[in-house]
């Protein structure tokens, strides 16, 4: 059955429709528009009959808005966002400067990882007569730079014709030596794939099929069970750094193992059954350290086993992550003391989601929270230390949640909101957490939301939607594995495929001094082992 056509009613609309219906006293634009929610009625069954709907699709039918930008929301008229339009020319603004367009080119500084070749010049060269016979003479200029773009398969083949020799008297056979089958690159280009692209090992083996260079599936699976191996002393030093971090963020999101699954089968009803994919980022002297963990436990039980490996002088920290229930059973060692603090940016959205039905409320909050979020890119934007920044928020954005608290706390003692309504329901929500959602007004370098980390689980996402599920546990672990160094190597600024050669290239002195080729450490460890084969 072919999708109908989109309705796009507004509540008004709808109420005016209702009444007409009531009355008997339809038009032809009603007509028209009953004709299309019948088959859109129709159509809605059918899919879910088929089972070829998703909850993306009907939103998509429907035009719910998909995002949480502040733009998408309708242009409501109310003092609150009067108010906010008239500041808006105090707020720093971070568009494109007039007259300058970009036009989608990239200049050649961003093309950092391109090879680099010379090219002399076919025919010229200096102190020839000028070719426009105007006599003068060519000297040296600055070179001009273009960049030349090759594609290729992910895993690119070379046949050896290894030359040979044999004895004629002994009828030995001499072969020049043969290179590796399977290179340092060759690991690192499956494993950026599969564990950060998502690219499923299937989509992998298919396209080196067609381009003539076999890779199974069975072939991928061991190579990146070897990368772990060889990578395994860099994980466990991240791991050792991360416990020792200053601010730690968390959460989950699900995962499926099929071995896991088979094992849930023979669980009581009681018994637990979840699958997760925990990510956590620990901030450590400057450098952002990215864990990722699938299995059974959720985060707040693989916060729980981090933290027994951090030191008692490593002090206080301040943990974020959201409300529920899994992120916050996280116990540690007598001794450590945590700030705790909540993602404002959950709260924020709980307003979003019912702002058609309560549009003057909502944007009250919308609004006060923009603010909020204005300052800190203003505190970002002028490089300020977590000190200087704790005073801007408390001078700025202390005053607009103080505002905004009261303002709540009167709406429900007046009886202007319900408590029991959906938007009650937010603002309890809000006030009963209001100072875990306040922590960077009192806290140095405390941040606003936990949107950082739920945006790098959108890497294990991503490989959920493509590959669906891992087989078995240790799948699961090997992917994780490589995923957290991958991506703290993306953090870092380093190119992943070069650090992953580096470390399989020189194996032995990583399992001995893993500290030394951390992302931000193995360059200078690389120089000094260059100096002394000069030396």
């Amino acid at each position: 059955m072919k999708r109908p056509e989109s309705i796009d009613i507004t509540p008004d609309e709808r109420e005016e429709l209702l009444t007409r219906l009531s009355r008997n006293d339809l038009n032809d634009s009603d007509i028209t528009l009953l004709s299309k929610v019948l088959k859109a009625y129709c159509w809605l069954l059918h899919a879910f009959k088929e089972t070829k709907i998703s909850l993306h699709r009907i939103k998509s039918f429907f035009g719910i808005r998909t995002t949480e930008k502040k733009n998408n929301l309708p242009k409501e008229k109310t003092d609150k966002s009067d108010k906010s339009d008239d500041t808006s020319e105090d707020r720093p603004s971070r568009k494109r400067p007039a007259g300058k367009k970009g036009h989608g080119r990239l200049g050649h500084k961003a093309y950092w990882g391109a090879q680099q070749v010379h090219q002399s010049h076919e025919t010229l060269k200096t102190g020839d007569c000028c070719p426009e016979g105007c006599g003068g003479h060519l000297h040296s200029f600055k070179d001009r730079i273009v960049i030349s773009l090759k594609g290729q398969s992910l895993v690119s083949a070379f046949k050896y014709f290894l030359q040979s020799f044999r004895c004629s008297g002994c009828q030995k056979v001499f072969t020049a030596t043969p290179p590796k089958k399977y290179t340092a690159s060759v690991k690192a280009i499956i494993a950026m794939a599969k564990t950060y692209m998502g690219i499923p090992f299937n989509r992998i083996t298919m396209a080196q099929l067609m381009a003539g260079v076999p890779l199974p599936n069975g072939t991928q699976c061991a190579l990146l069970n070897s990368l772990k191996e060889e990578v395994l002393p860099v994980y466990e030093a991240l791991e050792y750094l991360a416990a020792q971090g200053k601010l730690f963020h968390h959460d989950d999101t699900s995962v499926k193992i099929l071995d896991v699954m088979e094992e849930n089968k023979t669980k009581t009803k009681k018994e637990r059954r979840g699958m997760y994919t925990s990510g956590i980022y620990s901030k450590f002297k400057g450098y952002t350290i990215a864990l990722f963990k699938s299995g059974t436990n959720h985060s707040g039980e693989n916060m729980t086993s981090l933290l027994k490996k951090r030191k008692k002088e490593s002090g206080k920290f301040i943990r974020m992550a959201d409300a529920l229930t899994s992120n916050l059973k996280v116990t540690f060692s007598a001794g450590f003391e945590e700030v705790l603090s909540h993602c404002l940016a959950h709260a924020r959205r709980k307003f979003y989601e019912i702002y058609e039905y309560f549009p003057g409320f909502c944007r009250r909050v919308i609004d006060d929270l923009a603010q909020v979020y204005e300052n800190d890119a203003a505190a970002k934007e002028q490089l300020m230390d977590e000190k200087e920044r704790l005073q801007y928020h408390k001078e700025h954005s202390g005053p607009i949640m103080k505002d905004l608290k009261i303002w709540m706390e009167t709406q429900l003692e007046e009886k202007n909101v319900e408590d029991n309504s959906s938007l009650g329901k937010a603002f309890y929500y809000m006030l009963k957490r209001w100072d875990k959602f306040t922590e960077f007004l009192r806290v140095p370098g405390c941040p606003l939301d936990n949107n950082i980390v739920e945006g790098a689980l959108k890497i294990p996402i991503r490989a959920r939607k493509n590959s669906l599920f891992y087989k078995t546990k240790k799948g699961a672990e090997i992917g994780s594995i490589l995923t957290s160094i991958i991506h703290t190597c993306v953090l870092a600024k380093e190119n992943p495929i070069e650090y992953l050669i580096a470390l399989q290239e020189n194996v032995r002195a990583v399992a001995k001094s893993p500290h030394d080729w951390l992302p931000w450490t193995y360059k200078k460890t690389l120089e000094l082992l260059s100096q002394k084969l000069v030396a």
